[in-house]
Parts: structure tokens; C-alpha cells; sequence
């Protein structure tokens, strides 16, 4: 992969388009070292994360059964234990049943709100689409409150392949 790095302010002091040529691969050999301390940190990361998971797993499927196995207690003797409330305290605890509600929604649903005029119950996100924009003139922009920015950025962008096989 090619990165393009855009300077802002250099510090070394460059005569010629051999020390150009040098400077680009030194910034190469930092890139590639940069990706090899990032490839150590992201393999690090990704085996504390299994081995985190592979210690959380029996632990959840242990509250799952449970929690569960409280819920079957809760069903079998709702009547008698929450025939004036719909929660027990308990001194480590809270259980009981709690009242959710949920809209499921089908495929044509959106097409029917649409249909009744129903838009107060229709999510719209607008935003200005930039790609289509750069189609418009400049005078366009301009009733639109928009203008066109072009800017000649200066980059760099080490060959990382030749590089590491030159070292």
C-alpha cells in the first residue's frame, strides 16, 4: 500500500534529487517500521481480546443459565409471588417482570407510511452531496452558498516495496 505523506515544514536541509531520493527512502524505512510496531501492537491486542473471550464465555453461559433458571422459579410461581407486585428485593438482588414494548416492522412498512402520509413517523437524514455538486459551475456554487476549493497539495510516497528489498 502507498501512503502519501504532505509536509508542512522541513527540517533537513536538501540540495539535490539524490538526497531526495535518499530522504524518501529513509522516510520509507520509518514507515515500514511504524507498520511493523502496529502489526506487533494489533496481534498483542487481538490475543488479549481472545484470551479475554475465551475467559468471559463459560462466565456469561454460567449467568445465562442462571438467570434462566431463576425465570423458570419466577414463571412456575407467578401467581402467588407477584400477585400485588411486579418485583421482589431480595438482600443481593432485585427479580421480577418487567413490561417492554418493541415496534417490529415489515419490508412494505415504509412504503405504506409514505402512502398515508404519515412523515412525521419517517426518519430523513439530508445532507448536501458533495460528489454531485462538483458537477455544478462556480456560479452555481455561489447561489448555494458553496465554492470549489482546488489546491495543489505537495506529496511523498516512498516505493515501501523496493525499499525493503534494498535494505
Amino acid at each position: 500500500m502507498k501512503t502519501r505523506i504532505k509536509p508542512q515544514v522541513t527540517t533537513k536541509k536538501i540540495e539535490s534529487v539524490d538526497q531526495v531520493n535518499n530522504v524518501i527512502k529513509e522516510i520509507g524505512l520509518l514507515m515500514i517500521a511504524v507498520d511493523t510496531i502496529q502489526n506487533e501492537v494489533t496481534e498483542k491486542v487481538n490475543k488479549i481480546k481472545d484470551d479475554g473471550l475465551a475467559r468471559i464465555t463459560p462466565l456469561k453461559t454460567q449467568i445465562d443459565e442462571l438467570s434462566e433458571s431463576i425465570g423458570i422459579y419466577a414463571q412456575y410461581n407467578r401467581n402467588e409471588l407477584f400477585e400485588s407486585k411486579k418485583s421482589i428485593e431480595l438482600t443481593f438482588g432485585t427479580f421480577g417482570f418487567r413490561k417492554s414494548t418493541s415496534i417490529h416492522t415489515k419490508m412494505t412498512t415504509l412504503d405504506k407510511l409514505k402512502e398515508l402520509g404519515m412523515d412525521k413517523y419517517i426518519r430523513v437524514t439530508e445532507s448536501p452531496n458533495k460528489e454531485v455538486m462538483s458537477d455544478l459551475t462556480d456560479e452555481e456554487l455561489l447561489k448555494v452558498d458553496a465554492n470549489r476549493k482546488v489546491v495543489d497539495d505537495f506529496f511523498v510516497e516512498p516505493n515501501r516495496e523496493i525499499i525493503k528489498k534494498n535494505v
